[in-house]
């Protein structure tokens, strides 16, 4: 078992420390610490004794905690503070996103119709092109032609006319799609909007190629039914290496402590069985999203992607869970609902029209 490290938020603050204290596993000394405490507002050296901060103070105060086997890092004045919170984030999501096209970035809707066409060029025929992070207000200019700022979906088409594409939204309330994938999921002129989402649609009534909200479900259905081919074994590797990513993306951004708004039964099952094995270096504190894909991990009934009021009774309990794996893992909440959309794809509701 792999022992991960990571140091709690909250800093105990000591003063001298006595003469029989035991020895620390880590000592970090000569620097500058943030305690975030108001007595003692900054430091010099902390110590850690199994996984816990356990005294924080001068390179004096520390020093007795310093034993034979005490790993000692000399920061020779380099800043250290606690770690950040993800105060909402979606923790799988994340790390799948590292897995697709970057488009946040992207300064205009050329350059994401560049990124699709390197990435269709290597992929084999009928293989999903998937990114997310665009966001139409941060381009320097609107594509021509547009309806309402977005554009129209033939410039997906003529670079990748065999592959179904679907780009997110950077809010996650909308989608951009090539033709393919509108006559995949049958979307086509004449098709009506669902409740809770809208077909976004020229003067002629023909689909632009964006989705927003509630009109999304069947792209996200077809993409569930193309992952749900592929082995279990190679779904659930997808979904260890999307909390390997997302680990590393967080650390590396100083967050140690993640609120996940929402995974699948199945996801969460396999997130704990990470936490257990040492493997998830943050401590996350999920929820459970009825309403979030499973990764193909499990065809069972209780792990569908929209759970009955009654499945989610019956195995909400069991999945309950708090500091589990040196609170490493804690499932103790229902993910967020929303009633409207987001800023970005102009779904969420205002007094007056946008």
């Amino acid at each position: 078992m792999r022992k991960s490290l990571t140091l709690s938020l909250c800093l105990a603050v000591t003063g001298a420390a006595s003469a029989a204290v035991p020895s620390a596993d880590l000592v970090l000394q000569h620097g500058t610490l943030a305690t975030l405490e108001a007595e003692q507002p900054t430091a010099q050296a902390l110590a850690v004794k199994d996984g816990r901060i356990v005294a924080v103070g001068s390179d004096a105060d520390i020093q007795p905690y310093i034993g034979k086997s005490t790993q000692v890092i000399d920061l020779k004045g380099a800043f250290v503070m606690p770690g950040f919170i993800e105060g909402h984030g979606h923790f799988l999501e994340l790390g799948d996103s590292l897995m697709q096209l970057d488009l946040t970035k992207a300064k205009d809707w050329d350059e994401i119709v560049a990124l699709v066409k390197a990435a269709a060029v290597k992929a084999k025929p009928g293989q999903w092109i998937i990114g997310r992070g665009w966001h139409q207000e941060k381009w320097t200019h609107a594509p021509q032609p547009n309806v309402d700022g977005y554009p129209l979906h033939a410039s997906l088409d003529a670079v990748s006319p065999y592959n179904p594409v679907m780009l997110t939204h950077a809010s996650g309330h909308g989608v951009y799609v090539n033709a393919v994938l509108l006559k995949m999921v049958g979307i086509q002129k004449g098709t009506p909007d669902p409740e809770g989402g809208q077909i976004v649609k020229d003067a002629s009534g023909e689909p632009v190629g964006f989705l927003r909200d509630n009109a999304m479900d069947p792209v996200h259905k077809a993409l569930d039914a193309s992952i749900n081919q592929r082995g279990e074994g190679e779904n659930e590797s997808y979904v260890l290496e999307a909390a390997k990513l997302a680990s590393q993306d967080a650390l590396k951004k100083g967050i140690t402590g993640f609120v996940d708004q929402g995974e699948s039964f199945a996801a969460l099952d396999q997130l704990k069985k990470l936490a257990e094995e040492g493997e998830l270096p943050l401590r996350l504190y999920a929820e459970v999203d009825p309403g979030n894909s499973d990764y193909g991990l499990d065809a069972a009934a209780q792990y569908r992607k929209y759970p009955s009021v009654e499945q989610l009774k019956r195995f909400l309990p069991a999945h309950r869970i708090v500091g589990y794996a040196d609170d490493h893992f804690t499932v103790r909440a229902v993910g967020e609902v929303y009633s409207d959309g987001a800023l970005g794809t102009h779904t969420a509701w205002f007094l007056k029209p946008y």
